[in-house]
């Protein structure tokens, strides 16, 4: 059955130390099976030596060796013949400093034990049409929702 795309899993917001590298990741569901297009601040991304993009059934943008200027709003776009997904989202790069490092590091490690402990408590179901991430705003065929 043809379907127009569908964000299932979205990227989250990014907080990195310049230096630091910033990986997106997204999973899009469609038939036929749609194009997935990264921008950054409305430019379009490709793969270069600091941006590289994947797809092992899971798409992946990964900034390596952020800068100051990469902050901005990171957006992803899935096409097929039958619509657009669109999804934003942001990237925030900060100055190196002692106490920020520290500080942000800190952040991320309780992030991630977080997620894995509200993964194996809870399940999440997503309305496309009444629903939005916390981290952004879900756009489909042209309209915010």
């Amino acid at each position: 059955e043809v379907s127009p795309p569908l964000i299932v899993q979205y990227p989250e917001k990014l907080e990195v130390i310049e230096g630091m590298p910033a990986k997106f990741l997204c999973r899009v569901n469609g038939n036929p099976v749609p194009s997935v297009f990264w921008y950054k601040n409305d430019q379009i991304l490709s793969s270069s030596n600091r941006i590289h993009l994947q797809y092992d059934g899971i798409h992946t943008l990964e900034i390596s060796k952020t800068r100051a200027s990469d902050t901005g709003t990171v957006s992803l776009i899935a096409r097929n013949p039958y619509g657009e997904a669109r999804f934003d989202t942001l990237l925030v790069v900060s100055k190196k400093s002692g106490g920020q490092t520290s500080r942000v590091t800190h952040h991320k490690t309780e992030s991630v034990v977080m997620k894995k402990f509200v993964s194996n408590t809870v399940t999440t179901n997503f309305d496309t049409n009444s629903s939005a991430s916390p981290n952004g705003h879900i756009v489909q065929s042209g309209i915010r929702l």
